[in-house]
Parts: structure tokens; C-alpha cells; sequence
């Protein structure tokens, strides 16, 4: 048995240790690195600000194209509240003449609501059917 103990200590002999290699570097993500987040969050800013900019110009193009309410007034004839209703336009002609106001609505009720007693209407053809 001593002869394969000194066979294998000569065996084992033979091996030299060496310095194991390093370990590689662990690569960060591509998205935590800051000046990728940086021009990725400028890129959004950009975008949203052209957006909005867009938005508003829109907004104000249609308001200035809009025509005003006494323009619409006077093609259509009308002296009174004006095609447009609204609670304010209302309001300002219960305090200025209280006795307007119903004849306001009459009248603006003929131009905003369909007329039921058209032979064209939508209940002439409901009941037609």
C-alpha cells in the first residue's frame, strides 16, 4: 500500500498551482447610465413641449378665425340674445331687462330646438313608421 501512496504523492507533484484569472467586469445597463437617462428625459421635455405649443396655437387660430357673436347677429337678423346661449349672455339680460328674458328664450329656442311640427322632422318619421 506505501508504494501507492508514494506513486500517487509523485503524481499529485507533477500539478503546479497557479493564479486563477480575474474575474470579467460586470457591465452596467445601457438605460442606468445618466447621460442616457438625461437625453432620453430631454427627448421627452421636447416632445411634450411641441405638443402643447401645438395645442395652444390650434386653440388660438380657432378662436381668432371664429366670428364674433354680433358679426353672427347681424347676418342672421337677430338683435337680441344672439345665436349663442350661454348662462352669463342670460344672466346680464335678467338684470338689465327682466322682460326680455322670455322673449330671449322663445326665440332662441326656435333656432337651437328642431321643430316637432315639421312635415321633415324626426317625429313625423318616427311616427310614419
Amino acid at each position: 500500500m506505501e508504494n501507492r501512496d508514494e506513486k500517487f504523492e509523485m503524481y499529485l507533484q507533477q500539478f503546479r498551482p497557479k493564479r486563477p484569472r480575474a474575474l470579467p467586469e460586470t457591465v452596467r445597463p445601457a438605460l442606468l447610465r445618466p447621460r442616457l437617462l438625461l437625453a432620453i428625459a430631454g427627448a421627452v421635455l421636447v416632445v411634450w413641449a411641441l405638443v402643447i405649443g401645438l395645442a395652444i396655437r390650434s386653440q388660438r387660430s380657432a378662436i381668432r378665425n371664429r366670428p364674433s357673436t354680433q358679426v353672427r347677429s347681424a347676418q342672421t337678423g337677430n338683435t337680441g340674445v344672439g345665436w349663442d346661449v350661454s348662462l352669463g349672455r342670460l344672466s346680464v339680460l335678467v338684470r338689465t331687462d327682466p322682460r326680455r328674458l322670455d322673449a330671449a328664450l322663445t326665440e332662441s329656442s326656435r333656432r337651437l330646438l328642431p321643430n316637432v311640427e315639421s312635415p321633415h322632422g324626426a317625429l313625423h318619421v318616427l311616427a310614419s313608421e
